[in-house]
């Protein structure tokens, strides 16, 4: 039972400190109180289901990562992007598409040149993506043009 505790306190830690959170703030997201959070982290909890998955959800945190660990097929990243599609509704996804589509013709295309692609999230939770070019030539799209 101590191996689960470790891999969920180390993955409750990573996904925290990523997300640039303090346990007050994701002990409020998942509405408990502070210490559960910090007992988890430090191995020391064992939380219910009416925490864990919540807390899980939260935190964007892949179950695989916790319950299969030997299991590393994806990065990090991979995990991260597709756990975010899964949180979009079916519209969401359906606009998603086009502009990802978008952005791997265009890491192919320009393949040889500087391409650095950067998402930001913006205060309203709504992806603001920016492709910028090695030409200095900034190509942006706001989330609610995509519509």
């Amino acid at each position: 039972m101590q191996e689960y505790s470790k891999l969920l306190g180390d993955a409750v830690h990573r996904a925290r400190i990523r997300m640039k959170l303090t346990q007050a703030e994701v002990a409020d997201l998942v509405d408990v109180d502070p210490r559960t959070i910090l007992n988890i982290e430090h191995c020391k909890g064992n939380p219910k289901l009416e925490v864990l998955i919540p807390l899980v959800r939260a935190l964007n945190i892949d179950p695989n990562e916790i319950f299969y660990p030997e299991e590393k097929v994806e990065s990090t990243s991979v995990r991260r992007l597709c756990n975010m599609v899964k949180e979009c509704g079916e519209a969401e996804v359906e606009t998603i598409i086009p502009v990802v589509d978008a952005l791997i013709k265009a890491f192919h295309t320009w393949e040889k040149k500087r391409v650095r692609a950067s998402v930001f999230v913006m205060e309203n939770r709504r992806p603001f993506l920016s492709l910028i070019m090695s030409m200095d030539f900034p190509c942006m799209m706001d989330y609610n043009q995509l519509k």
